[in-house]
């Protein structure tokens, strides 16, 4: 887990957190003052490293005990199926469980993480087929989309407005019920048909993915391949969080990334 900060701010002031595993959210309030709202369930930081580079200041926290799963949080969101904010995006697909910043360009995409982490209300974010779309309707949109809470919203010194999302399950995308001053659609959750605990087929199949994948790192930078090990080390037996994070850092371009996005069941996912 990182805890990223502008070089020119302290520690006890405007922090934003990247979270590598939203299972271990804690309450940062006990260490980090001013990021109360971004605790998503009690959890403590034990200990922490410090490592500076030219524009940012990076802490490495270990030692995070464990807070609920993220079905507890859902019950701190209001979920409107019948009315959600529809957040386009471009080039990135979203995985569940893999935490991460959005940068906001659009006013109207401004509006709807606003709105949201205020309301605290879910949002379905979106893939468009196309990036170059300045003003995507439902038809520029793929159809499998992620259910997300916003968990900050923020705009650093002479930078942009960037949200902070914590994508929960895969929705489809239904009829539109509103176009102005933003996209609000009608969605349905897509349940995710899981393997039988201790399948041998889908053990196999993992550890391919996981070799192949430690492969790939071979050819990246040093730092960002550590850091990448480092994430994926805190994972430890969760599987198929592990696999959802592979597949947002893998090579593929995101239209593949929504292809295997959209595939509900975990072992037919995980053999492609």
């Amino acid at each position: 887990l990182w805890i990223m900060a502008h070089a020119d701010t302290k520690l006890t002031q405007s922090w934003v957190i990247d979270f590598v595993d939203c299972r271990s959210f804690s309450n940062f309030a006990h260490y980090l003052p001013g990021l109360q709202d971004l605790a998503g369930a009690p959890g403590r930081i034990t200990n922490y490293k410090k490592k500076q580079t030219p524009h940012l200041i990076l802490y490495m926290a270990g030692n995070i005990t464990s807070g609920p799963m993220i079905t507890e949080r859902k019950k701190h969101l209001n979920i409107l199926e019948n009315d959600t904010p529809v957040l386009p995006l471009r080039d990135m697909v979203l995985f569940p469980h893999i935490p991460l910043p959005i940068t906001i360009g659009r006013d109207s995409s401004l509006q709807i993480v606003q709105q949201a982490y205020e309301s605290k209300t879910a949002i379905a974010a979106v893939a468009q087929k196309d990036p170059a779309v300045e003003n995507p309707g439902k038809k520029d949109l793929y159809s499998v989309g992620m259910l997300c809470k916003v968990a900050k919203v923020m705009q650093i010194p002479e930078g942009p407005v960037t949200a902070f999302v914590v994508p929960i399950v895969p929705v489809s995308l239904g009829k539109v019920v509103k176009k102005k001053p933003f996209m609000r659609a009608e969605i349905t959750q897509i349940p995710q048909i899981l393997p039988a605990p201790g399948n041998m087929e889908m053990i196999v199949l993992a550890e391919s993915v996981f070799e192949t994948y430690q492969n790939i790192l071979q050819y990246i930078g040093d730092n960002e391949q550590k850091e990448i090990q480092f994430a994926l080390q805190q994972f430890d037996d969760r599987v198929l969080d592990k696999l959802n994070f592979i597949a947002f850092n893998s090579p593929l371009d995101y239209h593949e990334k929504q292809q295997l996005h959209e595939i509900s069941d975990v072992h037919k996912r995980t053999s492609m």
